[in-house]
Parts: structure tokens; sequence; C-alpha cells
């Protein structure tokens, strides 16, 4: 599942942090990563030439989304199945640090007019 955070920046706006809450292991990514290698040459069955041999063609681009979004679901189902995906913790915002926050008192005693070092 993706979350989608809105945090505060240090110069006073907002960031967007998206973090998925699921992390695929190495073997997984391995095997994802050789998924996407071969789809690349992804051939569907064109007849026969001349001396018999089977000849090949490159799928479409339809056949191949709709191939690549089928091994996908597959791959996703396997990688489940092996326990290949792992959970992580959403990231909690940040809270500011007790210097910012020390930082931020100096600054409004300085506006205020008042001298916080004799304090």
């Amino acid at each position: 599942m993706i979350h989608v955070q809105e945090v505060p920046t240090y110069r006073g706006g907002t960031e967007i942090r998206v973090h998925d809450d699921q992390w695929l292991i190495a073997k997984a990514r391995f095997a994802a990563d050789i998924t996407i290698k071969m789809a690349l040459c992804a051939v569907q069955p064109d007849g026969e030439d001349s001396a018999g041999r089977q000849k090949g063609r490159l799928m479409d681009a339809d056949a191949l989304a709709s191939r690549a979004c089928d091994i996908t679901e597959a791959l996703w189902k396997e990688f489940e199945r092996r326990e290949w995906i792992e959970s992580i913790p959403t990231p909690k915002p940040e809270q500011p640090h007790d210097s910012t926050v020390a930082a931020q008192a100096r600054s409004i005693a300085r506006a205020a007019g008042v001298d916080i070092t004799k304090h």
C-alpha cells in the first residue's frame, strides 16, 4: 500500500513524501529484473520459413502490455507465496530538533527585543 505524507520543511513550507509499506527482498528484485529483460524479446509464433523452421515476430504493443501485466500478477502471487515481500513501517513525520526550537525561540526573542542570554 502506498502512503502519502505532507510534512513541513525547515523553511516553513511543506513537501510530499511517498512511502510504500512493502519491500521486495533481494531474490524477488532479481526475479523481477530477469523478467524485465525477458520481456524485451517477447516473440509470437509467425508460421515457418521455407526451410520449415519456426518464424517469430515481436508482440504488438497491446499484447505486450497485457502480457506484462499478467506476468506482474503471476510474479507478485509467487513472491507472496514464497514470503519474498517484507512489510516495512511507515516513517513518522519529523519532529523539530531541540536546536531548531532553540533557534526559533532566539529569533522570536530578538524580534521582540528581549535579551535571552542574561536569563
